[in-house]
């Protein structure tokens, strides 16, 4: 299998915000300190100079003067601006985003950047929004619609380069076959399209490359891993997942060779419901160039999960999988690591 982009990046567009669910009430903050949840309701009558709010328990009404002031939640600015009015999309948008609101925020943008003659700064929020969301393949579109529309900001247009020299750069590797070790020659699996190197924030430098490799069985695609040294403890290539179900195919297996001349740790993460981390323990890779099968039990209860990073704990959320992540322990260490027939399967009996 081939995708446009298989997102060999080392440098992924840095998070705008962490999930989160919107506030669906307006809090009322008084001048006594106390706060009301609920919502501001304007069509209710009331006399001058009160505000009606409507609350689990009925409707209440405040004289304005107790109030100091009123924090509206998206339901509520959303309500006020109208999809055809691109600034006051715009300007909500970056709101949301202050709120850990993605989602309604690529909404918003997306309707801002179809108004004619909308906030040029609009389209560059929403091709970095859809980056780090969706990653550079459904990006790229976005940074070229700014560049058309006239953008020049200096920081989308150079995201739109970098991106467009990896792609170039990839479409002359990914096209001539390397030689490539013994077995396994298998149908391309997961490592074929979207995995892309995680942030060197917090990690060490990850290149990925989807790769084709020649063996005695034909040509086969694999994931090129190409870690680099740093002051973080290991290096990582991550691909989203679109909340898919595991709990029937707990088992992931994987083929990996190890071309250097010392061991490399591997590990597994998985970020599950609300992105929550698990991670795996380490499988040595032993050094050579050949292929070993490497197994995954996600039914163990034996994973770390972030923050606390409580150990020895089973995996929560096998049926709402968001993303999957290779972790390679390697320090001070340079290298790389090949990745093949990367799938979930049943566990065996």
């Amino acid at each position: 299998m081939r995708c446009l982009l298989p997102l060999l990046l080392a440098v992924i567009c840095p998070a705008l915000a962490a999930e989160a669910a919107p506030a669906a009430q307006d809090v009322v903050l008084l001048t006594n300190g106390q706060r009301i949840t609920g919502t501001v309701d304007d069509t209710v009558v009331v006399r001058d100079g009160s505000t009606a709010i409507r609350t689990r328990g009925g409707v209440l009404v405040m004289r304005r003067d107790l109030i100091e002031r009123i924090e509206e939640s998206y339901a509520t600015r959303r309500a006020k601006v109208s999809d055809n009015d691109a600034a006051g999309l715009y300007a909500l948008a970056k709101w949301c985003l202050t709120k850990s609101l993605r989602e309604e925020a690529a909404t918003l943008l997306s309707l801002a950047v179809a108004v004619p003659n909308g906030p040029i700064e609009a389209r560059a929020l929403y091709a970095r929004l859809i980056d780090e969301m969706k990653g550079p393949e459904a990006a790229i579109p976005l940074y070229r619609a700014y560049r058309t529309a006239g953008g020049t900001a200096s920081e989308p247009l150079a995201r739109l380069k970098q991106l467009e020299d990896l792609l170039a750069d990839h479409e002359k590797v990914a096209n001539t076959p390397i030689e490539g070790p013994a077995k396994p020659a298998v149908n391309d699996g997961m490592e074929a399209r979207a995995f892309t190197g995680e942030s060197v924030q917090y990690f060490n430098a990850c290149e990925v490359q989807v790769v084709k490799v020649t063996t005695e069985d034909g040509t086969n695609q694999v994931l090129r891993l190409t870690y680099h040294p740093g002051d973080k403890e290991k290096a990582a290539a991550k691909r989203p997942l679109p909340g898919i179900s595991v709990k029937d195919t707990p088992m992931l297996t994987l083929y990996a060779s190890n071309p250097t001349d010392k061991p490399v740790d591997l590990a597994i993460a998985l970020k599950t419901g609300e992105y929550v981390w698990h991670e795996s323990p380490t499988v040595a890779i032993p050094p050579g160039k050949g292929f070993v099968e490497v197994h995954f039990n996600l039914l163990e209860k034996n994973f770390k999960i972030a923050p606390d990073w409580t150990p020895n704990a089973p995996m929560a959320h096998l049926d709402d999988v968001k993303e999957l992540l290779f972790l390679v322990y390697n320090g001070k260490a340079e290298g790389e690591l090949l990745l093949d027939g990367i799938d979930f399967k049943k566990k065996e009996l």
